[in-house]
């Protein structure tokens, strides 16, 4: 499952509220990036990782995270992009840093908590490559094919590749990534593989030398993948048979990683092979020697054997690879100040008595659409529901006899779409 936005940071002032660098929005939380131990960064694309399971379960992030954001301190929008927003504990997003001094740390902030936002997704802005075929077809700018091929189109957004099986060697036809590389970068791709098909390298300056992994034999029910070196037109030959021995389902989309670069010798070297949705990894390092020339560097590459053992991938994002990564940390859930906050109702038409209370917070509400009032804690974790009285139909009664003291905050939203009309700061003595 494809899920994307933007992310933004913000300067926190005092302990609840933040700059108004996201009007509308509801929540945000502080992000720490910490490179206290790493090298001065460039545009990097640092992994942060939130569970948005929990926050689309109470209610306060979209199940579709579309109403995440992400800011710096001066409240510069921040690209990024992320995978399972809404459906996992952990969420991993990757927001690109435009900069980062050795030995130092910066906070983000990130903003989430407005239903009717439309989703930010920037993974063309945030990775050295990026495609899930979003557009529904092919891009040229970004994909090419040597030799034949029986199909390579898009199919429900996702991308499928089959070569012809006509001789010589249907192996050495494939599809490859526009753009070649040469520094350590880590290729992470959600695909669907078979015995007789399978992901990996070209050369850049010779397209018949490459570099495929794929099912060594070993068993159907799920790949072992083996580095294979596909050098002639008459499919090559197997170079390694015990790398990276990974378990990856067949026939399943499954999420995987390989970092690979060009060491000082010209050769390809692999310091990383990951199941990631499984979280398997084989980290340690393959230098591929033989055979295999990559001192103008490598493409990506996605090969079938013949028509009916097309494969599939769903995307492909490339990212820079740093001895030392930065490490993250993500706050607790605050309220952004609803002061600063402009609503589609205003003070007068939702009025909110007594406040502080003790007992039954009574709430006026002059609108005519349908609504729901719902009240939250300073993490955005929901307290309780508001019920109407039908003998006004404005007035509605919130029962917080049980409600520890502190504060929190009144959300009013619209039925029908979830829209956030009102947020009003409540204490509960």
């Amino acid at each position: 499952m494809k899920l994307y936005f933007t992310t933004l940071a913000l300067l926190i002032v005092g302990s609840l509220f933040a700059q108004d660098c996201a009007p509308g929005w509801t929540f945000y939380r502080v992000i720490t990036i910490d490179n206290s131990a790493g090298a001065e960064l460039t545009d990097y694309q640092v992994q942060v990782t939130l569970d948005t399971r929990a926050l689309a379960d109470a209610g306060t992030l979209r199940a579709d995270g579309a109403d995440l954001r992400v800011f710096t301190t001066d409240c510069t929008p921040l690209s990024f992009w992320g995978d399972s927003l809404g459906v996992s504990s952990t969420t991993r997003l990757y927001v690109k840093i435009p900069s980062l001094a050795a030995g130092a740390s910066v906070d983000l902030q990130l903003y989430y908590g407005r239903p009717q936002a439309e989703a930010a997704t920037d993974g063309e802005n945030t990775f050295i490559f990026f495609d899930d075929f979003s557009s529904g077809a092919i891009d040229p700018t970004k994909w090419e094919t040597v030799g034949e091929f029986a199909q390579f189109e898009v199919i429900d957004g996702r991308a499928v590749y089959g070569s012809t099986s006509m001789n010589p060697g249907p192996r050495f036809k494939y599809a490859r990534t526009a753009a070649s590389f040469s520094d350590p970068v880590t290729f992470e791709f959600a695909g669907i593989v078979s015995n007789a098909n399978g992901f990996g390298f070209s050369s850049a300056t010779d397209p018949l030398n490459r570099i495929l992994f794929r099912q060594s034999g070993f068993g159907f029910d799920t790949i072992n993948q083996v580095a294979v070196i596909q050098d002639t037109l008459s499919n090559g030959a197997a170079r390694i048979n015990n790398f990276p021995l990974l378990r990856i389902p067949r026939g399943e989309l499954t999420t995987q990683a390989i970092t690979a670069g060009v060491n000082a010798n010209n050769f390809l070297e692999v310091t990383r092979f990951a199941n990631v949705g499984l979280g398997d990894e084989n980290v340690d390092t393959t230098v591929l020697t033989e055979d295999f020339d990559v001192a103008g560097g490598f493409h990506f590459i996605m090969s079938s054997f013949a028509p009916n053992f097309a494969i599939t991938l769903d995307y492909l994002h490339v990212r820079q690879v740093v001895d030392t990564p930065p490490t993250s940390s993500v706050g607790g859930a605050l309220m952004a100040t609803p002061s600063s906050v402009s609503f589609a109702l205003t003070s007068e038409q939702v009025r909110v008595f007594p406040n502080p209370v003790s007992a039954y917070l009574q709430v006026i509400v002059e609108v005519p659409d349908q609504i729901y009032l719902s009240l939250h804690d300073v993490t955005g974790r929901q307290i309780t529901e508001g019920r109407r009285e039908e003998s006004s139909g404005t007035r509605w009664t919130l029962d917080l006899t049980d409600v520890a003291r502190g504060s929190y905050f009144l959300r009013v939203a619209r039925t029908r779409n979830g829209e956030l009309l009102y947020t009003h700061k409540v204490l509960v003595e």
